[in-house]
């Protein structure tokens, strides 16, 4: 079994066939509706169900392993169409009404969503396989005997329906079913809009539900009239209009659940509602009368309920076992004694150990989760947070594995982070998400808050207890402050200070065994590794290698341990230290690897994750006195008062409360920060100090998790940075500094303090194979619904939940987890409850426990657009990106692969290819593997290796492509005059994105940068920096060009593109280039998800309900861009048909913009208007400058 990295999680995979049974029925959850006459398919289970309507008892149509579900019925009743999973990518199958072995129809390779089956035999359906940016959807149209498609002239069109003449086609573009936000009004830039297109007439499409119209979606048809859903109410509901948009009328009424997935037939909708199945029948023009029924439930002439019962053997709520649950550990700690470790995983805990005797599964309450258990000092009780009482609370289970236990708190309403115990175990120390540390007396459960003012909706820091368990260390970030702070409390009086100013990062703190020394780490060595600021895009100073080892003395009599003997020491003659042969000398430069973190802003917590490297050792001689590591005290009076005590127990208002008196028992401490000592050690990135017998400890980070513990081992010369072990992801050091518990190689190990590990490891392995875990589902569906709903109370950005009555929420909906089946229906059942709140970020993740495929075969690509002709199957176009990379090009693309767009591939591996089909299967488990390709051209063959790819990475070459094709259109149209960059997303990858084009067109006059279907992320900041720098003087010598300052800064024009579906961080940035007048925002209006989140939501079973947690605000106080979006400075929308047929007439308005600002406005010459030297001497700068 294995330990996971934080940041990785794994897959695990427990297999349950389906089986005949003949019982009791029960009422399921039943979604996503067809209907043909009386004939029903609906959803649940995981599986296809069939009745009639006039019937209660369904029928299960599938069985295979897997979800299907998207069902649509033939016309003629005999066939049904799905979507399903089998292959490796959501494709369309068809089989027999009655029953049969699916057939795939489909070979898109990316996601497939069904529409409807047409008069004409045809199936229309909706894929995300488009050459385009993420989020765009396109309709086609398969024959399911030929399997030949055709596409559909229309570009972002995700749903459709076909009228019964067949000339009419309405379809649906945008809407949160592209981006799965769940919500009941959507207001934003992306809002649902139906269209009506007549094929083949070569015309635009008309929009039928203009602004006002509610959020709409789901087109149907029926005698002459067009029947959707629409939010305008409030909540979804059904809605008809006439076909050209006039008359719309409100069908339903409902309030407590959203109308969802209808399907139309011969009069009558069948629909969700809640966890069950409505059918509405169409009332006849004639009949209709005016009002509305007060209940539609109980309007049995237009609604009514099927009341569907199942008969099986519900194989997904059976009890069943995980053979590794390691595969969701959240935590792990090694007991006080160093011999056992105590786990948590999926909310469940076991104490496991390195000798061979048994492991021990801890009982806790039923339908509970349990998290962040230790062991207690007497070893008789495993303390824990646990919700089993409906809040998190401190909990005791007994460590033998019997059943007692017992809620130690009752005190706080809120979310937890952490749990520490003191040595002598009288008192735990807790936190919560309001930023307050608790100090937990374990005797009467009783807490009492130390501190406040912590971050909020993380762990207040890491703290350490003192040996005497007096003191304790903390490291935190305080509440609105940029870097963490350490922070020193006496448990018997009651004072605390703020030790370190906040100048510097400050963190991870441990006290050394005898109590005289705290020792921590801080940021606060600074060389940079860029020499200057004309390096080629590096405009701004790079540090490496910012973390030292600090030391405050706490008794003012301590001999520092690293101070060099000299002759006013009286420390007696010492061997040295052997020095390392993979030393590093002081001088030595900073190593490739030794980058800067990118990460956005680093809350406590997260500071004391890894983040280690892999050198091996590094050493750096003493130097007399300061060298050593003395910090000299500040000159200025200023700086002396930034190191001030500070009372920690209101950070945030430390100027308006009065410190508290020091107290008599604790001379000194006014005087502590004046006692700061170095650890004479290179610099680097180092986290997670613990304070050893002999030395100390700390994580070195590498790359991709590669970690160095390192041990730096007391001494008093040649001081050295030694390597314990690579390879390790993280370590604990027992509280008697006896044993390290360390994650090697995804293996655990209880191993001796030393400075390197023991030979022989296997013995020293943590023993978790005998741990299988038993899961009853719904016990663990009750208590993730439970976890959801106290997330979203907790850390919802709005403490009033938008005026929801969040607990009559939770009093409504929580019944309906009785009738859930599998995991999909408790996603489907989390988002109807996070709708209520009409917030964006809310995408629900449904975790790993899907009822989906497990055999299953794995899709690959090669990478371009593949289509059938009457010859075979042809290479239309291979995916471009730039020329100059040859690592992201395509398969096709790739140096030495003689393909070309009009080949034909005859054969794959030496199989002939005759249809897409072919393409699809013969590729099947391929990806990165080598591939034999025949290709036909002019009638000639030749052979070529290729390397494909899987669905994700060529879904990456297809909008990276459109950027390229773009990108080439900017230049042909500006003569080279307008550089393009497309960023699709406001992460890591894209701010390599950025740095690789910006600067490539820093002297261009004009400058497009493209945010269309932007999926959000957190660099905003990044790139608008880069785009405020401003050229206001420059060097130029007798001969060659000029040298501006500053250097690498944009001195043309710029115009941001963003449509409806820039999303998050997308749409921040597009707000700050309004704000700071940075150019013109052209395009459409976007989707409006402004409340920021940090996705720290996890079930346990790695699911996530998102809470959007971080609203913005403008500086003068203005809330922005929630369920509004940004409004673009020149509106100019992309229109479905004319965009298809090849117009972008956003990036046109773009290019004629720039065009005519650097034909009215050219960019000024770089050239003197008085040459140096004419003059007696030179001018003044002008204020006005810039």
């Amino acid at each position: 079994m294995q330990w996971k990295c934080y940041w990785f999680i794994l897959l695990a995979g427990i297999s349950i066939s389906a089986s005949a049974y003949s019982g009791p029925s029960h009422t399921g959850y039943y979604r996503q509706p067809a209907l043909h006459g009386d004939q029903l398919i609906f959803v649940a289970e995981g599986d296809l169900w069939t009745a009639q309507t006039n019937q209660k008892m369904a029928h299960r149509l599938t069985s295979r392993r897997g979800m299907e579900d998207d069902a649509i019925i033939s016309p003629d009743g005999r066939q049904v169409a799905f979507v399903a999973n089998y292959d490796g990518a959501r494709e369309a199958y068809v089989m027999p009404i009655d029953g049969g072995i699916p057939a795939r129809v489909t070979f898109e390779q990316m996601n497939v969503r069904l529409q409807q089956w047409t008069k004409q035999g045809g199936i229309l359906y909706a894929t995300n396989h488009v050459t385009g940016p993420l989020g765009t959807w396109q309709l086609k149209e398969v024959n399911p005997d030929t399997l030949k498609t055709h596409v559909l002239p229309l570009y972002n069109a995700n749903q459709g329906v076909i009228d019964e003449a067949g000339n009419t086609l309405f379809f649906a573009r945008f809407g949160t079913q592209v981006s799965g936000d769940k919500l009941r009004a959507y207001r934003g830039g992306a809002q649902g809009q139906i269209w009506r297109f007549q094929p083949g007439s070569q015309q635009e499409a008309q929009l039928l539900t203009p602004a006002g119209s509610g959020s709409a979606s789901d087109p149907m048809f029926y005698q002459g009239k067009v029947y959707y859903l629409s939010d305008k109410s409030g909540n979804p509901n059904l809605w008809s209009m006439n076909p050209d948009g006039s008359d719309k009328t409100q069908l339903t009424f409902y309030t407590r659940f959203p109308v969802r997935t209808p399907d139309l037939s011969e009069g009558r909708i069948v629909f969700q509602l809640g966890a069950d199945l409505m059918i509405y029948t169409i009332t006849p023009p004639q009949a209709q009368t005016t009002g509305k029924p007060a209940d539609p439930r109980d309007s049995s002439a237009q609604a009514q309920l099927l009341p569907l019962q199942l008969v099986s053997d519900q194989p997904y709520r059976q009890p069943r076992w995980i053979k590794n649950p390691l595969d969701y550990e959240s935590s792990t700690t090694i007991t006080p004694d160093g011999n056992r470790v105590v786990i948590t995983a999926r909310g469940k805990v076991a104490v496991a150990t390195t000798d061979g005797t048994r492991l021990t599964e801890i009982q806790t309450p039923a339908h509970s989760r349990v998290k962040l258990a230790r062991m207690s000092q007497d070893k008789k009780w495993i303390y824990a947070i646990c919700d089993a009482s409906g809040e998190e609370q401190i909990w005791q289970f007994a460590a033998d594995g019997t059943d007692k236990m017992k809620q130690m708190t009752h005190e706080g309403h809120s979310i937890r982070w952490s749990l520490s115990e003191s040595p002598d175990g009288k008192h735990l120390l807790t936190d919560d998400k309001d930023g307050h540390l608790w100090l937990v007396d374990v005797q009467t459960g009783k807490m009492k808050q130390i501190l406040d003012h912590g971050p909020v909706n993380d762990a207040f820091g890491t703290y350490q207890w003192s040996d005497d368990s007096r003191y304790l260390a903390i490291g935190t970030m305080p509440d609105n402050a940029d870097r963490s702070t350490i922070v020193l409390y006496d448990l018997a009086t009651g004072y605390s200070q703020q030790l370190t100013s906040g100048k510097y990062n400050s963190f991870s703190p441990g006290f050394s065994a005898d109590g005289q020394w705290l020792y921590f780490l801080s940021d606060r060595h600074f060389e940079a590794i860029s020499s200057s600021p004309w390096q080629d895009r590096i405009s701004d100073p790079v540090f490496a290698g910012q973390t030292g080892i600090f030391a405050f003395a706490l008794d003012p009599q301590a001999e520092f341990p690293f101070r060099p003997v000299s002759e006013l020491t009286n420390k007696p003659d010492a061997e040295p230290q052997s020095q390392p042969d993979d030393s590093v000398p002081k001088e030595a430069l900073p190593a490739e690897d030794e980058q800067p973190d990118s990460s956005s802003k680093v809350t406590s917590s997260q500071a004391e994750q890894t983040r280690a490297e892999p050198l091996k050792t590094e050493s750096v001689k003493a130097e007399p006195e300061q060298a050593a590591g003395q910090a000299q005290p500040e000159k200025t009076d200023d700086s002396l008062k930034s190191e001030q005590p500070v009372d920690a127990g209101s950070m945030a208002q430390k100027n308006k409360q009065e410190i508290l008196p020091e107290p008599e028992s604790a001379p000194g401490w006014k005087t502590i920060q004046k006692r700061l000592w170095q650890v004479p050690v290179k610099a680097g990135k180092y986290a997670q100090l613990r304070v050893g017998k002999n030395g100390l400890y700390l994580l070195r980070e590498g790359q991709s998790g590669n970690n160095q513990l390192k041990f730096v081992r007391y001494a008093d010369r040649q001081v050295s940075l030694n390597t314990v072990s690579g390879g390790i992801s993280r370590y604990e050091l027992s509280q008697d500094r006896e044993h390290l518990f360390v994650v090697y190689d995804s293996d655990g190990y209880v191993v001796p303090a030393g400075s390197s590990l023991p030979g022989r490891m296997g013995r020293y392995r943590v023993n978790v194979n005998q741990w299988h875990m038993q899961v009853n589902p719904v016990d663990e569906w009750l208590q993730m619904f439970h976890s959801a709903w106290l997330m979203h109370r907790d850390m919802f950005y709005d403490p009033s939940m938008r005026g929801v009555d969040w607990n009559q929420v939770k009093t409504q909906l929580e019944p309906l987890v009785s009738r859930v089946s599998d995991r999909d229906e408790l996603a489907d059942l989390l988002g109807q409850m996070t709708s209520r709140l009409n917030s964006l970020h809310s995408q629900i993740n449904a975790g790993e426990d899907l009822p989906e495929a497990v055999e299953t075969a794995d899709a690959a690509s090669l990478g371009a657009v593949l289509v059938q002709t009457g010859k075979g199957v042809q290479i239309e176009h291979i995916y471009q990106a730039d020329p100059e990379v040859p690592e992201m090009a395509s398969p096709l693309a790739k140096p030495g692969v003689d393909a070309e767009n009009g080949d034909l591939i005859v054969e794959i591996n030496k199989r002939p290819v005759a249809s897409l089909a072919d393409v699809s299967q013969l590729l099947r488990n391929q990806f990165d593997q080598q591939v034999l390709l025949t290709l036909s051209r002019s009638g000639k063959t030749h052979q070529v290796i290729v390397y494909p790819v899987d669905a994700k990475k060529s879904r990456n070459y297809a909008w990276q492509d459109w950027a390229e094709q773009n990108q080439q259109q900017v230049r042909e149209q500006s003569d080279h005059q307008i550089g393009y960059i497309y960023l699709h997303a406001m992460v890591s990858k894209d701010a390599g994105t950025f740095v690789r084009e910006f600067y490539a067109n820093i002297d261009k006059q004009g400058l497009i940068i493209d945010v269309r279907n932007n999926q959000g992320g957190n660099i905003d900041s990044w790139v608008l920096d880069k785009l405020m720098r401003r050229t206001w003087m420059y060097w130029k010598s007798r001969h060659g060009g000029a040298y501006p300052n500053m250097q690498q800064a944009f001195r043309g024009h710029i115009a941001v593109l963003a449509n409806q579906m820039t999303y998050s961080d997308g749409e921040t940035f597009t707000a700050g280039v309004k704000a700071l007048n940075l150019g013109p925002v052209i395009g459409m209006r976007t989707f409006g998800a402004g409340v920021w989140l940090d996705n720290s939501n996890n079930l346990t079973d790695w699911g996530r309900a998102r809470v959007a947690q971080y609203p913005q605000y403008s500086v003068d106080g203005q809330w922005l861009i929630e369920q509004h979006g940004v409004a673009p400075t020149i509106e100019v929308d992309n229109l479905p048909y004319e965009t298809f047929m090849g117009h972008d007439a956003q990036l046109q308005k773009a290019i004629d913009y720039l065009n005519d600002k650097i034909k009215t406005s050219p960019l000024k010459p770089l050239e003197p208007v008085v040459e140096a030297g004419t003059t007696v001497q030179a001018a003044d700068i002008p204020a006005s400058g810039l």
